[in-house]
């Protein structure tokens, strides 16, 4: 590659530069590095029991596991995907489902935007029928969908969506709130079928007997439909985003004096999957239709479903004790989804619990609704009903960050967790389920690599800028060069400029400079850290990059983007600073100055033209968060890359870091000099 001109650089001394800045502003204290999680406890609570391998309980009455049965899930789904049940006739006499007045109950269960429906499909004359193919035509085949949202329950033939007039309003909510919903159906014969619909809360003990209470509505022949006929058999389906989930389950049918249930209540259910105009294997129970795909991959079967369930005084706690990292502030993370059907005294979550001494943060009813307690300390939760996911993150400095449903809802100030059990009690009266438990622990790793640096202006005979080769190496078409740089040209896929050794938390700076001109520039280029070998490429590590992508209008923008695991906190970022077409000859500025800052499992990044203020290197380009930084750090991109990276220092922060985990606190706590706004300057 072609250099305007020799540039001399001497890194050490800007390495240094960087190391008065490092050394002001973080605290000293013991060579840490990359911290990292270990899962000790989790549990699903699915089993039929209380896993004793894993918990203890003195009060098996009122601590134990609670058996939901199991579940159908639907995710992610299209209104023509169903799951038909094939039913109890079809495999033992040969008749096709249901001939006389019936009754369907079941639980449904929205997690989902209010809009998202779940559908009930009746009437259906074969379980080779679903989605686009049930109709009310005169060709004999029939089958309609109930379709159930928030306020609306209406009755529709699904290909034409013609429907009723009726609709009927269940009073249901897409939060995860279980509903016992009933369908009592009238035949009397072509076009005088009706239905009854009953929706309620389902009582939180699955054992107890459900009240449906007052009839919602009846829906007969109405509106565009000319005739229901409710006869044969039915299924379920769903309309549901990516991340929304509809799930049925306690299915019981009962005609005449006749009633059954899917065998073993969906814990181990039996499905044949459709293909093409294969005939429904009548041996099997389910049967998976679809219109478009071989097999509906976003529907499952949950298996059991349970919960753990401590009233009345009960409690359970972990027979594993948990040993936590002192050295890291970060020294817990508790993660649970907890629904209170009585608070009474406080539902209690047990943190180190050695004895009948525990640190413990209390769910607690006050005159603004829920709130979690830790001592006197209090953080305001308001008024929550339902199931809710919970995240504690517990720090040995004595704060818990408590989270709710994914956003941090405030922060708990009391004494600091010990090594201890794990566990769960109810004070008094109160009442509450557990479900998804997950237990994280942190954990150091050391990094005493020395800082590396390379001048440029030392040569070796050749006159090639020398590279220690026990610190850096090139692959590929990266190459060392008589400049002040190291060169990429029409590199190949694998070609990489990487340190030798294994860093976790370090500053990475160097510049980036002679960009081709024009759409026809240079692939992206990457910046790969956490590398399991030195030689690896960016298939194999986290790698945020700068790439060229078109802007619809012939031009090309600058993004940057993540590969590999490496996930930009917000998405990708749209940069003004555009190296494929603001660099060069026909441009003012000349080079990129770049510094990926890696701390606490962050990774920043930061850059500014080399023309440009030094305050402008303080702006955060890119963010992602909690991920692997330890291994080796290096320069790469895809193909046909030509760019030049000089001026390069790689700074080993480890040895300057008394606490890995938790750097915001200390931001808090004031560690950092007035008027700092990164931590690289």
């Amino acid at each position: 590659m072609k250099s305007k001109k020799i540039r001399k650089i001497v890194s050490l001394l800007a390495a240094a530069a960087c190391a008065v800045c490092v050394t002001a502003v973080l605290p000293r204290g013991t060579a840490l590095a990359e911290r990292a999680k270990t899962s000790v406890l989790a549990d699903d609570f699915n089993a039929q029991s209380l896993n004793a391998s894993v918990w203890e309980t003195t009060d098996e009455a009122n601590a134990g596991v609670r058996d939901y049965g199991g579940a159908l899930t639907m995710r992610n789904s299209d209104y023509t995907h169903a799951v038909n049940w094939m039913g109890y006739h079809t495999t033992a006499s040969g008749e096709d489902g249901m001939q006389q007045d019936y009754s369907l109950e079941l639980i449904l269960t929205r997690e989902c935007l209010p809009g998202n429906w779940a559908a009930i499909y009746l009437g259906l004359e074969s379980a080779d029928k679903g989605g686009n193919e049930i109709d009310e035509g005169s060709n004999g085949s029939r089958g309609y969908m109930l379709v159930i949202n928030d306020n609306s329950a209406k009755l529709y033939t699904n290909s034409t969506m013609k429907s009723t007039d009726d609709v009927i309003d269940p009073k249901l909510t897409a939060d995860g709130t279980r509903y016992a919903i009933k369908i009592v159906t009238h035949i009397g014969g072509q076009g005088t079928d009706t239905l009854d619909l009953y929706t309620v809360k389902a009582p939180d003990d699955p054992e107890q007997p459900i009240d449906y209470g007052q009839m919602k509505g009846s829906i007969g022949v109405s509106g565009s439909i000319s005739h229901i006929d409710l006869r044969g058999l039915f299924g379920f389906g769903a309309l549901m985003g990516p991340n929304d989930k509809a799930t049925f389950s306690k299915v019981k049918v009962t005609e005449g004096e006749k009633t059954w249930s899917p065998k073993d209540d969906f814990k181990t259910p039996d499905i044949d999957y459709i293909y093409g105009s294969q005939a429904a294997d009548y041996s099997k129970e389910f049967r998976n239709w679809n219109s478009y795909k071989d097999q509906h991959v976003d529907m499952y079967f949950n298996g059991p479903v349970g919960k753990l369930h401590v009233a009345n005084g009960g409690e359970v706690v972990s027979k594993q004790e948990v040993t936590l990292d002192k050295s890291l502030i970060t020294a817990l993370d508790v993660s649970f989804k907890l629904k209170a059907a009585n608070a009474g005294d406080g539902c209690v979550v047990e943190l180190g619990k050695s004895g009948s001494a525990s640190l413990n943060a209390v769910f607690r009813q006050t005159d603004g609704g829920l709130a979690l307690c830790l001592g006197e300390s209090t953080v305001a939760l308001g008024n929550v009903t339902g199931e809710h996911s919970y995240r504690l993150l517990v720090r040995n400095t004595g704060s818990i960050d408590v989270y709710m449903d994914g956003e941090l809802a405030g922060t708990l100030v009391g004494t600091a967790v010990t090594d201890g059990k794990i566990g769960f009690r109810a004070a008094g009266s109160a009442d509450f389920e557990v479900d998804d438990l997950s237990v994280l622990t942190y954990s150091h790793r050391d990094s005493d690599e020395a800082d590396m640096s390379i001048d440029f202006t030392e040569k070796n005979s050749r006159g090639f800028t020398y590279l220690d080769p026990d610190e850096w190496y090139t692959a590929g078409n990266a190459l060392v060069t008589r400049y002040d740089e190291i060169s990429f040209v029409n590199a190949e896929p694998n070609s990489v400029f990487s340190s030798r050794k294994a860093y976790a938390d370090y500053i990475f700076k160097f510049d980036l400079f002679d960009i081709p001109q024009g759409e026809n520039g240079c692939s992206w280029i990457g910046i790969s850290f956490a590398k399991p070998a030195y030689e690896g490429d960016w298939q194999t590590a986290p790698t945020i990059m700068f790439a060229p992508r078109p802007d619809g209008f012939g031009g090309i923008n600058m993004n940057i983007e993540g590969q590999s695991g490496a996930d930009i906190t917000g998405g990708n970022v749209k940069s003004d600073h555009n190296i494929f077409t603001g660099m060069g000859d026909n441009s003012t500025h000349k080079r990129l100055n770049v510094v990926l800052e890696v701390v606490d499992r962050t990774v920043k990044l930061y850059f500014k033209y080399d023309d440009e203020p030094e305050s402008e290197l303080s702006i955060v380009r890119a963010v992602i968060e909690d991920v692997n930084t330890y291994g080796y750090v290096g320069i790469n991109c895809n193909y046909g890359g030509n760019f030049a990276v000089g001026n390069v220092s790689l700074r080993n922060l480890s040895a300057q870091r008394g606490f890995i985990a938790g750097y915001d606190d200390r931001v808090a706590q004031g560690d950092r000099v007035a008027g700092d706004t990164a931590l690289h300057l």
